[in-house]
């Protein structure tokens, strides 16, 4: 469109683009404000002008403007043409980036929602916990943690909902919200487990499994804390005890959400005053960099080696390993909690 005389133009309200061959003072005064506006635009020297709107998915996000100013080359059809092609591609590109955005706070928001939204605080025990979002962070994961008070004691739980998006949620939610429920019902972590599978069974998909691990503790007399342990196709707990040895405990159980009577097996696990109880998801083991994988001998070297001994200690030391193994941030997520007798002091 070309500039004509009347009302002051606006680009971002017609959503036309204009093209002014040569400006003149007639011209400058229509689409100014005032005086001051007047000398403000008439400063920059315009000879020839383009204006043309940013327009995507039916909304204007603002406008380009090209000015000829000291040359003596005006402005012409072609030109207004580039002009609008320049614009639509810019348009749509702010657009995307705008509608990332919004996918990855939405994203965020919700899985923030499967999360606790702090470490519980439990006499006698000590807790930490790490999560990273996998990916662009766009779509939610599976993973999860828990930690909560119960008659007597605390349940710790972890797991992983295959899959991401909208029905990984939807599952974590179901999954997270079965085990505790179970947890002030059944006798044992592995009936807990067995309650979650049915759930699954029941209302999941065929495509959507999960691995979780639960542990009931108490804290015993001495300071230390009596786990019971059941893992459904979860990777085994870490022990890390006082004096820095390293040990996995748990039997590996049935996946769960697949059969309708999934192997299921408790173990007792005893934390001296010191020791510390490591759950973790299969993204801390399986971080990738270059055909190789952190994998549990990786995890164990990390929890050895942290030279801070708490819980928040030891879960940033697997954090800092998993994010230092390779140059790319992970493509997994990675969840991690970690229980210990209270320090004293």
């Amino acid at each position: 469109m070309r500039a004509t005389a009347g009302k002051r133009w606006n680009p971002r309200r017609s959503g036309e683009a204009t093209l002014v061959p040569d400006v003149s003072d007639g011209y400058l005064n229509r689409i100014t404000r005032d005086r001051e506006h007047l000398e403000a635009v008439q400063a920059l020297g315009m000879r020839s002008l383009i204006i043309t709107p940013l327009i995507a998915r039916g909304r204007t996000l603002g406008a380009i403007t090209l000015i000829l100013d000291v040359s003596k080359r005006r402005y012409d059809d072609q030109d207004l043409a580039t002009a609008q092609g320049l614009a639509d591609r810019a348009a749509l590109a702010i657009d995307n980036a705008r509608l990332h955005g919004m996918q990855v706070e939405i994203a965020a928001s919700l899985q923030g929602s499967l999360l606790p939204p702090a470490m519980p605080s439990i006499a006698g025990i000590q807790a930490a916990a790490v999560y990273i979002a996998g990916g662009q962070g766009v779509e939610v994961g599976g993973d999860f943690y828990d930690l909560w008070s119960l008659p007597g004691g605390f349940g710790v739980a972890i797991g992983d909902v295959s899959g991401k998006g909208a029905p990984a949620a939807s599952m974590t939610a179901l999954a997270r919200h079965t085990i505790r429920v179970a947890s002030l019902h059944e006798p044992t972590p592995s009936r807990v487990l067995a309650v979650l599978n049915a759930e699954l069974r029941r209302h999941g998909t065929p495509d959507l499994f999960c691995t979780a691990a639960y542990a009931h503790g108490t804290v015993t007399a001495d300071g230390g804390i009596d786990l019971r342990l059941a893992r459904g196709g979860h990777p085994p707990a870490v022990i890390r005890t006082a004096a820095g040895d390293v040990r996995q405990a748990g039997q590996p159980g049935t996946l769960l959400g697949v059969l309708d009577d999934p192997e299921l097996t408790d173990e007792r696990v005893q934390l001296q005053p010191g020791d510390l109880f490591v759950l973790y998801t299969d993204g801390v083991t399986e971080r990738r960099r270059a055909g190789a994988m952190l994998d549990e001998e990786g995890l164990a070297e990390a929890v050895a080696a942290s030279p801070d001994t708490s819980a928040a200690g030891v879960a940033w030391s697997i954090e800092r390993a998993v994010v230092e193994f390779a140059e790319e941030p992970p493509q997994d997520d990675v969840a991690v909690i970690v229980v210990g007798a209270a320090q004293a002091g």
